[in-house]
């Protein structure tokens, strides 16, 4: 009898608990049925509906703005309305206190296309186009996610057609300056300086195809692309822009993705400390895969090459990310090899010998694709977190411990085997046509505070 009673009274708390989770959806509808990150043991995944469903977005970028905190950026489009919203996560232990839709917050701004974004301090830079005008913005993160002013700058339609990239830093003299890499009219190639200290602007044009721009602790540094298996660097004395070199650099022939493009990516090794740039690109070779130049932005040379062997043959070389603390970089790849599946493993650049990586393969997704990583802390431990979509209008985020390599939320793990090869050519110097001053004009808009439903999944 004590058994059966035992029994019934398990029986009656598992209802208990079923019930109350019930009411918890019924009542809250919009929130996620599991917490986000205070539930995390090796990882998690999240799903992200907009409302309406028939909503269709681009992933851009995802950036750190506390240790704990992540920014992503989602162009939409819906029947005839663009424009951004922008995710936040918080993964704090009290995420559902702060923010309750699964340690997720989301804000809307109607008519701005987004290319790429950046934070200094406790502001957040975002560049783009509205309508057919460029500009760039800048505002605290609470405010864009909260409700309140963004600063931004107009540059002219004949001058400037879009906005493609940014960088923000400050230089030896307290100056607060926005590098930027812009399309004229033609889609020709500039490179912007935004001096907001003293509210200047020249614009650098190079008509080559400029790709990013990143500051180390005394370079600003451009890469940009001539044709398959070359690239270039240009790097500039932060403190005195005018004062720079650039090289052309000649690579193995390239991997081409299935639209017919081929691609390089910027990394920094430090940005307060070693003036390193890390060149990453793929390589089309029956050995080789994907493969990292580090160049030294001083003297221009190429210190040392690296290559993944065999098993990311024709992959796509997605994003890069340094993991400064733990001096690794992080790379995301889509890799044929796996069925198409995408790859997260972390390089050692100038390790100077070869050595084997843990390979995780995030569980599929059909029509998945992952674009941003970024890393953050979570309990002390160091994490990241991958940002894609699906079927082109749901987001997809990914999180996952990185040195803990248990199979949650994973279909498989791999080992790459990563090998020194001989350093790329550095050929002839490449310099700017010309350098003037470009005319901006100035707004200030606030952001309304969202009203917009949307549904998170967590698992």
């Amino acid at each position: 009898m004590q058994k059966i009673n035992n029994q019934k009274f398990k029986t009656m708390r598992k209802i208990t608990f079923l019930i109350l989770m019930i009411s918890l959806v019924i009542l809250c509808p919009t929130k996620s049925n599991a917490q986000m990150q205070s539930a995390m043991v090796t990882s998690t995944q999240r799903v992200i509906t907009p409302t309406p469903p028939q909503t269709r977005i681009i992933p851009i970028k995802s950036v750190t703005i506390t240790p704990t905190k992540i920014l992503s950026a989602v162009n939409y489009m819906y029947q005839s309305n663009i424009g951004i919203a922008f995710y936040l996560t918080d993964n704090d232990s009290n995420a559902s206190a702060f923010f309750p839709n699964c340690g997720t917050k989301v804000s809307y701004l109607q008519r701005f296309e987004v290319m790429d974004m950046d934070i200094y301090n406790n502001d957040v830079f975002f560049c783009g186009r509205k309508n057919d005008t460029a500009f760039f913005a800048y505002s605290s993160w609470m405010n864009l996610i909260t409700g309140g002013s963004i600063n931004i700058i107009y540059f002219p339609q004949k001058e400037v057609r879009t906005c493609n990239k940014i960088d923000v830093y400050t230089n030896k003299y307290g100056d607060l300056k926005v590098s930027l890499i812009g399309e004229d009219p033609s889609l020709l190639s500039l490179f912007i300086d935004f001096n907001l200290s003293s509210m200047q602007c020249d614009k650098y044009y190079r008509g080559r195809k400029l790709l990013e721009v990143r500051h180390t602790a005394n370079n600003v540094v451009l890469l940009g692309e001539v044709g398959n298996g070359s690239f270039t660097l240009i790097s500039h004395d932060k403190n005195n822009l005018q004062n720079y070199v650039g090289h052309r650099y000649q690579t193995p022939y390239l991997y081409v993705d299935s639209q017919g493009k081929y691609s390089y990516l910027l990394e920094i090794l430090n940005e307060n400390g070693a003036d390193i740039a890390i060149v990453g690109y793929t390589i089309n070779d029956s050995v080789y895969g994907t493969t990292i130049s580090t160049v030294d932005l001083n003297s221009m040379n190429v210190l040392e090459n690296q290559t993944v062997l065999n098993s990311t043959v024709n992959s796509q070389l997605k994003d890069m990310k340094m993991d400064y603390e733990n001096k690794n970089l992080l790379c995301l790849i889509k890799n044929p090899i796996t069925g198409s599946k995408h790859n997260i493993f972390a390089l050692q650049p100038l390790s100077g010998s070869g050595y084997q990586t843990d390979v995780v393969i995030p569980n599929p997704f059909p029509r998945e694709d992952f674009r941003s990583i970024s890393t953050y802390d979570y309990k002390d431990s160091p994490c990241y977190m991958v940002l894609g979509h699906i079927n082109n209008n749901h987001i997809l985020l990914f999180d996952k411990k990185q040195y803990d390599f248990k199979n949650l939320n994973c279909s498989d793990y791999d080992k790459f085997k990563v090998e020194i090869i001989k350093p790329v050519k550095m050929l002839e110097k490449v310099d700017y046509e010309y350098i003037c001053p470009i005319h901006f004009t100035t707004s200030i808009i606030t952001v309304p505070l969202s009203q917009s439903q949307y549904s998170i999944i967590c698992k």
